[in-house]
């Protein structure tokens, strides 16, 4: 991610399919969702490759330093303070709470995932991110086709 271009100041897109907001979704949502099939190489390969949302804003943080070194700071405060950041996440979280044998209460699930999901995007805000489009978590078992 280093190294801006004319491009990556219009947008830049972080999101990783199967990542959820807690880390440990990404490296279990391959292994929940087998469709009827065994897991095969490919699959178990794809997994490694899940970018958690924890990483993902570290990648933004990346971004950002380097957005402070070419525009400097009151510049790219300003820059950051007029983007856009748009999130879709959760519904791989509660897909594998749902499919998993977790002791772990809906409860306590529940109130473990938002406190999460707010420490990140207060993570988020602390970088500079100031607006927000925050997708709210579809049907679970619904997905589009």
């Amino acid at each position: 991610l280093s190294g801006l271009t004319n491009h990556s100041i219009k947008g830049i897109n972080f999101a990783s399919g199967g990542a959820g907001i807690l880390d440990i979704t990404g490296q279990s949502m391959l292994t929940l969702m087998k469709f009827g099939k065994e897991n095969t190489p490919s699959s178990s390969k794809n997994q490694k490759n899940v970018i958690s949302l924890a990483v993902q804003i570290l990648q933004f943080a990346t971004v950002q330093n380097d957005l402070m070194g070419t525009m400097g700071q009151a510049a790219m405060e300003k820059f950051l303070s007029k983007s856009l950041f748009f999130i879709s996440i959760g519904s791989n979280d509660i897909f594998a709470y749902y499919h998993s044998n977790s002791s772990l209460s809906k409860q306590a699930f529940m109130s473990n995932l938002v406190l999460t999901y707010e420490n990140h995007l207060k993570d988020l805000l602390n970088l500079g991110a100031r607006k927000f489009g925050l997708i709210s978590v579809p049907p679970i078992g619904c997905p589009s086709h």
